[in-house]
């Protein structure tokens, strides 16, 4: 790695593999991107809803097929989405040639974020290499959570030992719960569960390359498309940073113009994530956060969408 990097451990993130012949089109079918497409894109990020387009998970889908396997996506998401992603899938599922194997306690998660690999070594946005790291073998995945070039490191979880000491001796650094949590606000990365729930819509999660318009039918993809059509939706997750380094409370207000428009999901001393009316979302704008007795001003900002 040429740049300085941190690690993070990510074990227990849920791991989902779909195998078969139809494992694509089964998966592309419950959600918001094209799965279709992952022989050429590498994967993809989208959310998984129910009829309504209310969000029942937020998935990052990679391509895994290979001669052994045959067809084959892995499917990524976050803590506890395991066994309810499973739940949903395998309601759905009627004579389609897929099997569906959970993944997460026999595996192991690293995030090595803010590495930079030359530019041999260069892995493009969702691209999968197999590699040897403490004569271990592991999958990297390219994966930029934190607004930051990422890679996943994906093992055995019984060698997670061995991979991490190899990591930190080549120079990165340890990373806690508490500086993961500090960037993945900066990123404007919603966590299932606290900023992201089935009473989002999933235009409302404000990550749109994680919706595809043009895929055709899907479940919820209805509610969607009519959203699409009249321009926007009622509100979208925005970071909202604050002149003051404090820690505003879960389900504190956002005001603008002497009304409420929105309210804290998460937040670290001088930063948030809130759902903002859409008339107040645009990056920039000048808003304020309700403190004890008083209101912080505050400017919205937004997540923006990985790049090579």
């Amino acid at each position: 790695m040429s740049s300085p990097s941190t690690l993070f451990d990510l074990t227990g993130w849920a791991w989902v593999r779909l195998t078969g012949r139809d494992a694509h089109k089964f998966l592309h079918n419950f959600c918001t991107n094209d799965v279709l497409k992952l022989p050429q894109t590498y994967g993809c990020e989208a959310f998984v809803t129910n009829v309504k387009a209310r969000v029942l998970g937020h998935i990052f889908a990679f391509e895994a097929a290979d001669a052994e396997t045959g067809p084959a996506v892995d499917v990524f998401s976050f803590p506890g989405q395991d066994a309810p992603l499973l739940a949903h899938l395998d309601r759905y599922l009627i004579r389609e040639e897929v099997a569906f194997e959970n993944r997460t306690d026999a595996t192991f998660t690293s995030l090595l974020s803010g590495a930079v690999p030359q530019d041999d070594e260069a892995l493009r946005p969702f691209e999968t290499r197999h590699a040897v790291v403490g004569k271990c073998r592991v999958t990297m995945r390219r994966l930029d959570l934190l607004g930051e070039p990422g890679h996943l490191i994906v093992g055995d979880r019984e060698n997670v030992a061995h991979v991490r000491e190899a990591f930190l001796e080549s120079g990165a650094t340890s990373g806690d719960a508490a500086t993961f949590e500090s960037r993945r606000i900066e990123a404007v990365l919603p966590i299932y569960g606290i900023d992201l729930s089935e009473d989002q819509l999933a235009p409302e999660a404000g990550r749109p390359w994680a919706i595809s318009y043009t895929k055709g039918c899907y479940l919820g993809q209805e509610p969607i498309a009519r959203i699409d059509a009249l321009g926007h939706v009622n509100k979208l997750l925005r970071g909202v940073r604050l002149e003051a380094d404090v820690v505003p409370e879960r389900g504190a207000s956002v005001v603008a113009d002497g009304k409420e428009i929105g309210t804290v999901t998460s937040a670290i001393a001088g930063t948030a994530l809130a759902y903002i009316r859409s008339k107040y979302s645009e990056p920039g704008t000048i808003v304020a956060i309700g403190s004890s007795n008083e209101e912080i001003p505050a400017q919205i900002f937004a997540s923006s969408e990985p790049r090579p």
